[in-house]
């Protein structure tokens, strides 16, 4: 992480302009280190910047680091942010969702958010159905 941030220090110090993919990849960075201010930081920096607005990535981003930590109600949050930045949901959207709320035995929410994928067309891949099942399961439903 702290290497991530050194190279991106040192590209502002040389004039290079950071783009919306390098902040992106910080902000992964940052939510794989378990560094969510240091990833909010960045955000709200690309919000305030004409040249590297946040986009899908960031979002998906934010999703997947959340999912990771197991935070149900950050994951849904950073979700609902996408999509009112009128942004569409993804297969790797319900995938991190999915398995983020059965990771975290929030098997009902799981169950929701699976009837929501197929609602809205986006068909389930092999990971999941793994997940979808491993919840029933772990919930008593099968």
């Amino acid at each position: 992480m702290s290497l991530a941030m050194h190279v991106f220090t040192s590209m502002e110090a040389r004039g290079i302009k950071p783009t919306t993919s390098v902040f992106n990849s910080l902000v992964y960075a940052c939510l794989l280190s378990n560094n969510a201010i240091t990833a909010l930081s960045l955000f709200e920096i690309m919000e305030n910047s004409e040249s590297y607005q946040p986009n899908s990535e960031t979002y998906d981003n934010f999703v997947a680091g959340f999912s990771n930590l197991r935070d149900v109600n950050k994951m849904q949050a950073w979700f609902v942010g996408k999509r009112a930045a009128g942004f569409s949901a993804n297969l790797q959207n319900y995938e991190c969702l999915i398995s983020g709320c059965v990771k975290a035995r929030d098997f009902d929410t799981a169950d929701k958010l699976y009837e929501e994928m197929m609602s809205s067309g986006i068909m389930p891949s092999l990971h999941i159905m793994e997940w979808v099942l491993e919840g029933r399961c772990k919930a008593g439903k099968l």
